[in-house]
């Protein structure tokens, strides 16, 4: 009897030291969880960041291609109408043969 009895005492001891075992395990788990949790919502922030940061540079990208596309399109009106006036001043009768054709001319 008392030998089914020390078992009996070992058995239940053994079964309390796996059951704080297991509530380690499930805490150490719950741990982990919310660091993940955590991280994730961490990396969703900077995946956001960077998503508006790179809209913001698309954005001032193409408006620095337009600013460059005005200046280049004043610049070329500014030329020709120099070109116009230069032509203008030397009488076109004189240079009309001699002239070559500039791009968009008929």
């Amino acid at each position: 009897a008392d030998t089914a009895e020390a078992r009996l005492v070992e058995a239940s001891q053994a079964r309390d030291r796996l059951n704080d075992e297991l509530t380690g395990l499930r805490a150490a788990v719950a741990r982990a969880e919310g660091q993940l949790e955590a991280a994730q919502g961490q990396l969703d922030d900077e995946r956001r960041t960077a998503a508006e940061r790179l809209e913001q540079v698309r954005g001032d990208h193409a408006a620095g291609i337009e600013r460059v596309r005005a200046d280049h399109r004043t610049q070329v009106e500014d030329l020709s109408g120099r070109i116009d006036r230069l032509e203008a001043r030397l009488g076109s009768s004189a240079t009309e043969e001699r002239k070559p054709k500039r791009r968009g001319d008929g």
